[in-house]
């Protein structure tokens, strides 16, 4: 996670961050639940 939350604990309710090595624009893609 980078930004201005970046080494901070993030809440992300209903949201899994899944490692997509595949994509170019993010290291991770949302899933929402």
């Amino acid at each position: 996670m980078t930004g201005e939350r970046q080494g901070q604990h993030v809440l992300t309710p209903k949201i899994v961050f899944i490692s997509d090595g595949d994509s170019r624009e993010f290291p991770f893609r949302l899933q929402r639940k």
